[in-house]
């Protein structure tokens, strides 16, 4: 806000398997939210994972791309983005739960966020056609394993998805 010495674009990119299983899951129990978001943008999520990916240069200011999967896991990489951004690291607050919550767990792991399963909500939606159907997208496929690597969403998702063909 107002002038600043250093500029930053933020760019947090999380893996499209648990992204689109919590903002179905967050439609489906929550439907006086659905239409908040096109919970199933696969041609935003795949520009950014481009832009993090430095296929494409829309952000104007220094890019600090922050893998959500990396910082929930890895507090290393957590200090790591502090010190791009020009922070004195801490991880204080890092087991605090945002003030409206999680949309699978609302505030049960405020303290203890460490013990959410952020990385496994893809598998209460993995059978759900309307949420596989997003995977059809060779090009999600791609971008995913370009960023987060091999995974085990990515692959079930995958063969889920040859199996139903």
């Amino acid at each position: 806000i107002g002038k600043s010495v250093n500029r930053y674009d933020v760019l947090v990119l999380r893996d499209p398997c648990n992204l689109f299983a919590s903002r179905y899951y967050f439609r489906s129990g929550m439907p006086q939210n659905a239409q908040r978001w096109m919970w199933n943008d696969a041609e935003l999520w795949k520009n950014h994972a481009l832009e993090f990916l430095g296929e494409t240069g829309h952000l104007e200011n220094r890019k600090v791309a922050i893998s959500f999967n990396r910082w929930v896991d890895d507090p290393a990489y957590r200090a790591q983005v502090a010190g791009m951004l020009g922070l004195n690291f801490t991880d204080r607050g890092v087991n605090d739960v945002w003030h409206i919550g999680s949309t699978f767990d609302v505030k049960k792991f405020d303290g203890q966020a460490n013990k959410m399963d952020t990385g496994g909500r893809w598998k209460h939606t993995a059978r759900t056609p309307e949420f596989l159907d997003i995977f059809r997208d060779d090009r999600i496929i791609e971008l995913s394993r370009q960023v987060f690597g091999a995974t085990e969403a990515i692959d079930y998702i995958v063969q889920s998805l040859n199996n139903r063909s």
